[in-house]
């Protein structure tokens, strides 16, 4: 189960203000729909109808309309994104792995083997590991003790092997977190880590180049902040590139053309290239039957069409007769 927040200034915000009880109750549904299903706030079309009319909210410009549905404008500015949720899931599911190797003693190897390999040192502040102090931390000399420590921490995706368990002091150990010395320059992808100011100055470089290749300029300062947010997690090369893409790609139209602060926040720089596109009215598909063309005929084999009867052909006389 995930949450939707919503702070005590959001039923006067000037947007929400104005809009009528069933479509303040729609944007509700939205809200908790996205965040049940992690949609990052895209609505299928049909699930939206189901709900209710959205022309309010998209006039409002609190919702847009999309190819396939409509887009809550910043869901993931304010809501907690999909992929923030299942990263807490699975280190939900790392620490319970954890609890079971501590408790249950589940580390496939032994003190010794792994003093064997690495020496009695410790591999975070170099100095000489005591032995023989006590495990207890109630107990004097405690700190200066055994503790196998996970370099790469097992909260963070590290294995229980020898390769990444290695002897430390007991409170170099505990006093570690999983993004600190060793754990950060051992990463699996060797990526190098740099600081929010780092990435802001490269974002205020860079994000220039960006709004110049999008396809459409709106939320401009929206789409700053998502730009700075996007930097955390992927190159400004390939943000580049992925705007490129979009705004050449053949099948994007600009009535369903996402706003750039939307399209950063969902990473869509490494989307795949839209779909082949159906000639489409509005959002009703345009069904085209062929018309059939009429037989054409000469003066010759033109049909003359079923005889006359008799009886019909003997009273046309008659009355024929009598206008005479």
């Amino acid at each position: 189960m995930t949450w939707i927040k919503l702070d005590d200034g959001f039923p006067t915000n000037p947007k929400i203000l104005p809009l009528s009880d069933a479509a303040f109750r729609l944007y509700i549904e939205g809200l908790c729909y996205s965040g049940k299903y992690l949609t990052d706030g895209l609505l299928n079309e049909v699930i939206v109808k189901r709900m209710g009319d959205p022309e309010e909210l998209v006039e409002a410009g609190i919702w847009e309309e999309v190819e396939g549905g409509y887009q809550i404008v910043n869901y993931t500015e304010y809501q907690t994104p999909k992929a923030e949720v299942e990263r807490k899931k699975q280190l939900s599911r790392n620490r319970g792995l954890r609890y079971k190797i501590i408790q249950e003693g589940l580390i496939p190897f032994t003190e010794q083997e792994v003093l064997e390999k690495w020496g009695t040192d410790c591999h975070i502040c170099g100095e000489p590991i005591n032995l023989d102090a006590p495990r207890h931390s109630k107990e004097p000399g405690w700190r200066k003790g055994l503790h196998l420590d996970h370099v790469i921490p097992v909260t963070a995706g590290g294995p229980t092997t020898l390769e990444n368990v290695k002897p430390a002091h007991a409170v170099c150990n505990l006093s570690k977190n999983n993004f600190q010395r060793n754990a950060e320059k051992t990463q699996p992808d060797n990526r190098i880590q740099i600081t929010d100011t780092e990435i802001k100055k490269t974002s205020s470089n860079k994000f220039d180049d960006f709004w110049s290749a999008y396809p459409r300029k709106v939320g401009k300062r929206d789409a700053e902040r998502a730009y700075t947010r996007a930097l955390k997690v992927a190159s400004f090369e390939e943000i580049l590139e992925g705007a490129k893409r979009y705004a050449a790609d053949p099948n994007r139209t600009a009535e369903f053309t996402a706003h750039p602060a939307t399209w950063l926040n969902r990473g869509s720089w490494a989307d795949e290239p839209l779909p082949p596109r159906t000639p489409t009215n509005g959002s009703q598909r345009l069904v085209t039957t062929p018309t059939a063309t009429p037989p054409r005929f000469s003066s010759e084999d033109q049909p003359q069409g079923a005889p006359m009867p008799d009886s019909v052909r003997a009273l046309l006389g008659r009355l024929s007769d009598l206008h005479q």
